[in-house]
């Protein structure tokens, strides 16, 4: 018998619910996980097909990794096509270190439900409190993996030779004061991720009311554009704030150069998220130039 309210039953701060169906959790190996993620990767707003490589790299081969159906955000996408057959959902994954870091995701209904329960109701739900308390995202695992000379997956060697030379994060120090030292207009890293946050949240609430009027008036195509600029801008921002978190100033430093050379990873005229941390950027005046990988080095310079 279940004493205990499911801890992702309900959103309070936007006020979604979670459907008694979905309070559950799935246990998944490693083979199935990239199955689902693949699944998703064709689904309205899923994530990028090419992701499902990384993950098959680096999660642990025989680790386990657990699904977590959560309540509905509003930048997960339109109720009407979504909340029936499309469940938003938490990922807690191991990777092939041992650590375990949280991601999103989203799974078919009837897919998530045909997986077979292994868990007990308590396992359940001390996982659910689990995934509701770690907030180490597959993205800050991925900018510390980027040290580690040991991975030989084809683009993390790029990364850590094309993006990121420093062997270890006493070298990443050292580069980050010498880096602060040659900037353009006295503008450190972490002006510029402050910048990025200020402007990337300003837009996010201009938008959002650019789409409910546009709701209103009855133009759907209109606020489905606006709506995945405003996931985009969401997604550039979501880990800045992290970057700011430590005490020592050059820890802060490093960790914001990391941010901002992984959202100019791909300087390319159709990666809109890239053109958009750009032209933030030069507004500003930050010379992000040495952050760019070698073979777009050459374009700026």
């Amino acid at each position: 018998m279940w004493f205990f309210p499911w801890p992702t039953a309900i959103d309070r701060k936007y006020g979604t619910r979670l459907p008694k169906a979905a309070r559950t959790v799935r246990a998944v190996d490693t083979p199935t996980l990239i199955e689902l993620f693949l699944e998703a990767a064709a689904l309205p707003g899923g994530p990028k097909s090419t992701a499902a490589e990384f993950l098959q790299e680096h999660l642990a081969p025989e680790g386990d990794h657990y699904l977590i159906p959560r309540p509905r955000w509003p930048w997960d996408g339109d109720h009407s096509q979504l909340s029936e057959e499309i469940w938003p959902a938490c990922e807690l994954l191991r990777m092939n270190n041992g650590d375990l870091v949280c991601g999103r995701a989203l799974l078919l209904k009837s897919r998530f439900l045909a997986l077979p329960q292994t868990l007990s109701s308590r396992q359940q739900y001390r996982i659910a409190r689990l995934a509701g308390s770690t907030n180490r995202d597959i993205h800050l695992w991925r900018l510390d993996h980027r040290h580690d000379p040991a991975c030989e997956f084809p683009s993390c060697i790029e990364e850590r030779h094309g993006h990121c030379d420093c062997p270890d994060r006493v070298e990443a120090g050292k580069r980050a004061k010498r880096h602060r030292s040659k900037i353009r207009g006295g503008r450190s890293a972490q002006d510029a991720v402050r910048h990025l946050m200020a402007l990337g949240f300003m837009e996010i609430r201009a938008t959002s009311h650019v789409i409910r009027r546009e709701v209103q008036a009855g133009e759907g195509s209109g606020s489905l554009d606006h709506l995945a600029r405003v996931r985009m801008i969401a997604d550039i921002c979501h880990n800045l704030p992290g970057d700011l978190r430590p005490v020592s100033r050059g820890e802060r430093e490093r960790r914001a150069i990391e941010s901002l050379r992984f959202h100019l990873r791909e300087l390319e005229p159709d990666d809109q998220a890239a053109q958009w941390v750009r032209a933030r950027l030069d507004e500003l005046g930050y010379d992000y130039v040495p952050l760019l990988p070698d073979r777009a080095k050459w374009q700026r310079t």
